[in-house]
């Protein structure tokens, strides 16, 4: 009430993630106060309280991380490239999941370094903006991406080879999901 201005805090996951299923249990709007303390954050509200501990320090400027410009993008059928990640993952599990995401100008190309099991390449055909970039991601990074990102089509951003790469639901601008690359 004395505040003047935004005020920012960072408060833990766990106390967000119980505030959240408490009202999604919950039926019809409510109204929601909250106090925030140097310390503490109070919710109340339908006769429930809760009280959190802040995390000190300030949230980092994750926007620093997300490159400004890319070189090539993908647009990519989600479940079909989930696929092909399991498939390949099989060869790639053996050298640290990487696998080796190379553009080209029909498609995408998907490949992994030879074990002692084989090496996997698959090509891919699909809708590609740019030119013929390529970057080496985690396999299974990716796969946990493509399973909750909730839409059919994701668009893949690649940059310089050591830039991260950007993955965006299809027709959804709230969303954005980087991947580090690893070594080439």
């Amino acid at each position: 009430k004395d505040s003047s201005g935004d005020t920012t805090c960072i408060v833990p996951n766990k106390t967000m993630l119980e505030l959240g299923a408490v009202l999604s249990g919950l039926n019809g709007d409510i109204d929601i106060d909250v106090i925030i303390s140097k310390t503490q954050i109070f919710f109340s509200f339908d006769k429930i309280q809760i009280t959190s501990r802040l995390i000190e320090g300030q949230f980092p400027n994750y926007q620093q991380v997300i490159p400004q410009q890319t070189n090539t993008k993908v647009s990519i059928n989600t479940p079909d490239l989930s696929l092909i990640l399991k498939r390949i993952n099989l060869f790639a599990k053996e050298n640290n999941n990487k696998v080796l995401f190379k553009s080209t100008s029909d498609g995408l190309k998907i490949t992994t370094d030879t074990t002692q099991y084989g090496d996997g390449e698959i090509e891919m055909k699909t809708k590609v903006e740019g030119g013929g970039s390529e970057i080496a991601l985690n396999s299974q990074f990716t796969l946990e991406l493509l399973s909750n990102i909730g839409t059919n089509e994701v668009i893949f951003e690649i940059g310089e080879k050591t830039m991260p790469a950007i993955f965006k639901p299809e027709g959804k601008d709230d969303y954005v999901h980087i991947i580090m690359p690893l070594k080439i």
